[in-house]
């Protein structure tokens, strides 16, 4: 029986779900956090079978080999949800898929500070990085004064969106408080935090697949983004890139020249870089999952590509999706989606400006409620509602956020 083993499976989860179950394979889902906030969203979506077990390799490993023993089980691929989970996802793709494997190197992609390390050796990075823990505070304070300020302090390990991401304009902003900070919702707690040089240039995501060591880009996205009230770095949108642009050609050739230096041979990635005014490109991280932000960068590739990282990659593998066999969606020139983090808008309100954008082709994304903050001396925004917008006219995508921005109240 092929079968499909999930880890994990909170990011982006509702468009997981949906990509596993249209390949009609049996999927087995182990959750190894459950302190995450999706769990029991996890829970509600009617996974074939859903076990709880400790984050360790050898537990997974002897659990899944009485599963292929007793129910002759054909694992046909082994995916993470989250980068917490990619390295006991690597070494279970070792054990049962050993021709999938990747090198050695592909681990250090979740250590935000060797991963710098890395690519400075290969002469792709020229930051200049610090790594601050509790234990060496005292002695990395000092070296940090020698940055050049404002400085960009992130988690080093278990980040994901710009959660815990700060500008910090001086040395006397950084506290020890900063170490002791989690994330809101997986709960992981950021041990040591990453001090780099701040960036001046524009931010872009990366969607990528490899397979048998090939790397396919699916999507190029540029970030819109602002420093909010704290210090922190908010996006409120996202622009997708047009694969004819050279701006796409120099970002592509970068991002596989990553993907060769860390050894990627088969994997799933979400990549962000900062394309600076002089022409360069400095990696901000590369993060082993598929993108988040509940599946939105997914709808806008499949909007013009007609496919997506967890199609292309079931396609791929001799698993089929519904989508790749019918080939319903239509096809678009240009999407872009903004984020609305006002609470102050009625839902109504929200409603009646939808209903008088002229696009084509509109569609609400997603709409959550507030969540806790990262850390209570910041106050991080909160996603209410997020706006696709697609038509292959720029100008009419343009007059329709015009109309949008009216709700943009911070």
């Amino acid at each position: 029986m092929d079968s499909i083993i999930l880890i994990d499976p909170f990011v982006s989860c509702n468009y997981i779900f949906t990509r596993v179950y249209e390949s009609n394979t049996r999927v087995i889902v182990i959750i190894t956090n459950t302190k995450h906030q999706k769990i029991n969203l996890i829970k509600s979506l009617g996974y074939h079978e859903i076990h709880y077990l400790r984050p360790s390799f050898s537990i997974l490993r002897n659990f899944l080999v009485s599963k292929v023993n007793k129910e002759k089980l054909n694992i046909k691929a082994i995916l993470n949800g989250t980068d917490d989970s990619s390295i006991l996802a690597d070494k279970l793709i070792s054990f049962f898929l050993p021709s999938k494997s990747n090198g050695v190197v592909s681990n250090y992609r979740t250590d935000k500070y060797q991963a710098i390390e890395i690519l400075r050796k290969a002469r792709l990075s020229n930051q200049r990085q610090i790594l601050l823990t509790k234990e060496n505070y005292s002695k990395k304070i000092i070296d940090i004064k020698k940055l050049k300020f404002p400085v960009i302090a992130k988690p080093n390990r278990y980040g994901s969106g710009k959660e815990g991401v700060l500008i910090i304009n001086s040395v006397s902003d950084i506290s020890k408080q900063l170490i002791n900070s989690q994330h809101s919702v997986s709960k992981r707690k950021f041990d040591s935090y990453l001090i780099q040089e701040f960036i001046e240039g524009d931010e872009y995501v990366i969607d990528s697949v490899t397979i048998g060591g090939t790397h396919r880009v699916i999507g190029i996205y540029k970030y819109i983004k602002h420093i909010g009230n704290y210090q922190e770095v908010v996006v409120t949108g996202v622009d997708q890139v047009s694969p004819l642009t050279l701006e796409y050609q120099k970002i592509s050739n970068y991002i596989c020249k990553v993907m060769d230096c860390f050894e990627i041979k088969n994997s799933v990635d979400h990549t962000e870089i900062i394309l600076k005014d002089d022409g360069t490109i400095e990696l901000i991280e590369i993060n082993p999952r598929l993108s988040g932000c509940d599946g939105l960068l997914h709808d806008m590739a499949l909007l013009t590509t007609g496919t997506d990282q967890y199609m292309y990659l079931l396609n791929n593998i001799g698993l089929t999706t519904i989508s790749q066999q019918q080939d319903f969606v239509d096809r678009y020139t240009n999407t872009k989606a903004r984020l609305l983090y006002s609470h102050k808008f009625s839902d109504d309100y929200f409603k009646e400006v939808l209903a008088n954008l002229e696009s084509s082709y509109c569609k609400l994304i997603l709409d959550k409620g507030q969540r806790n903050s990262v850390n209570k001396a910041y106050n991080f925004h909160d996603v209410r509602k997020v706006v696709l917008l697609a038509d292959d006219c720029s100008k009419k995508i343009e007059h329709d956020f015009s109309i949008l921005s009216t709700l943009d109240q911070n």
